[in-house]
């Protein structure tokens, strides 16, 4: 912790800031939102707050950050500001500064507070194009560089590891790029169905449903788990809806398609049909050599052809990544002997398990 020691004089005073808040927004507001809240420490005359979550911070900074502020300079005149930051971001602070109340964010820059971030690493640039996705590639570029919504919305399905979130989040990275005001949404259903909870259970619904309809570009990624739920079928029916009618862009990716996900609403099924829907097959070898190797810093590169496809031939069956770091371990801790019996090993092992490489 870099702050002092919390002066139990503090303490007091946050137990009062907590009280106050909870009489005025309700037992349910505050046991969503304001509970969890923990106070950290004190530096620079400023209080630190740690939330669980980015989503939980961020509502908590629009919706309740000017009256926690307020409530504490009344506490205590000494205090210059508060610091709302994500626990396992530890240092970091929220991105709103202190104590002055700022201008009011462009709208780009807003979004870049509300949304999950978007991986840098996953872009269209380093995305891999073979046979099975260069159908999926090609709607997504159109997607991202259209200033109206195009394929609407774009359904991407597939396995795990084959480029789904990379093609997603590419999409939110390119749209940025071609308009920098435009406001990019990413996240993964269940954030979604768990921000929706928080919101239904806070009495904010109308301020949660705004978020996402003020939004230019909405991606959900792993969208197979709204198997029955009903509940969350009907809001996301009621969003897609309301953003198609305003010409936005979405973005959707499953493991299987709109008709194999169980106890999904005809209406979604059929509002899915009304765009794009794209498999994204098992990349072949050379895809999946090309794809590790285009990453930053990757291993790939310092491997020798013949254990690249070793690792490949022995491992096709499983996800590239994790197998791959199992390889270069391997190699790491036997460079004094041979290589390629290693990998050969190492493969038959995972073979044999069924656990995976």
């Amino acid at each position: 912790m870099t702050g002092q020691r919390i002066d139990p004089k503090i303490n007091a005073q946050w137990a009062r800031v907590r009280g106050l808040m909870r009489s005025e927004v309700g037992d349910a507001a505050y046991r969503s939102w304001l509970r969890p809240l923990a106070l950290t420490d004190v530096a620079e005359r400023k209080i630190r707050i740690a939330v669980p979550t980015r989503f939980m911070r961020d509502w908590v900074v629009r919706n309740y950050g000017d009256r926690i502020r307020e409530l504490w300079r009344t506490e205590c005149p000494e205090i210059k500001g508060v610091d709302l930051f994500i626990e396992t971001e530890g240092a970091r602070p929220a991105a709103r500064p202190e104590p002055e109340p700022a201008a009011a964010p462009e709208r780009g820059q807003e979004a870049a507070q509300l949304s999950s971030p978007l991986d840098p690493r996953f872009t269209f640039d380093a995305f891999v194009v073979g046979k099975p996705n260069e159908l999926a590639y090609a709607a997504a570029r159109r997607v991202a560089e259209s200033t109206t919504a195009t394929f609407n919305p774009l359904f991407l399905y597939g396995g795990v590891g084959l480029g789904k979130t990379h093609l997603m989040m590419a999409v939110g990275h390119l749209a940025k790029q071609v308009s920098p005001q435009t406001v990019v949404e990413y996240l993964t259903l269940e954030e979604f169905v768990e921000a929706f909870h928080a919101a239904v259970a806070a009495g904010q619904s109308d301020a949660f449903r705004n978020r996402f309809a003020n939004g230019d570009v909405l991606l959900i990624d792993d969208v197979q788990f709204l198997t029955h739920r009903r509940e969350m079928q009907a809001e996301l029916l009621r969003l897609i809806g309301q953003l198609q009618a305003a010409d936005k862009q979405i973005v959707l990716s499953s493991d299987r398609p709109p008709s194999e996900i169980e106890g999904l609403d005809e209406r979604l099924v059929s509002g899915f049909a009304g765009g794009v829907i794209v498999d994204m097959s098992r990349p072949g070898f050379d895809a999946r050599l090309g794809r590790l190797g285009r990453q930053p810093r990757h291993p790939l590169s310092a491997m020798r052809p013949a254990i690249r496809g070793l690792w490949s031939a022995y491992c096709s069956a499983h996800p590239a990544a994790p197998a791959l770091r199992r390889v270069v371990e391997l190699g790491a801790h036997h460079r004094a002997q041979d290589p390629a019996a290693a990998v050969r090993g190492q493969a038959f092992g995972c073979a044999r398990s069924g656990s995976g490489c």
